[in-house]
């Protein structure tokens, strides 16, 4: 998978599964299994959008920071 089309796919599995809040935030393997990325062009994907502030992290745990 293309790492614009990863990053893009992560931010719509945390809409569906409704992770919006650091409360609500989800594990990142469970988040990278339900996907079928593998872990390096995962975490890639995670680390740029964390730079763009559109995800946050919380201990192993991810959540989208801002609607898209």
């Amino acid at each position: 998978m293309a790492a614009e089309s990863l990053a893009l796919a992560i931010l719509e599995e945390l809409e569906h599964q409704g992770a919006t809040e650091p409360e609500d935030a989800v594990d990142v393997i469970a988040l990278r299994h339900t996907l079928g990325a593998l872990q390096l062009d995962f975490d890639t994907a995670v680390a740029e959008l964390a730079d763009l502030e559109q995800v946050g992290l919380v201990i192993g745990k991810i959540y989208l920071r801002r609607n898209v």
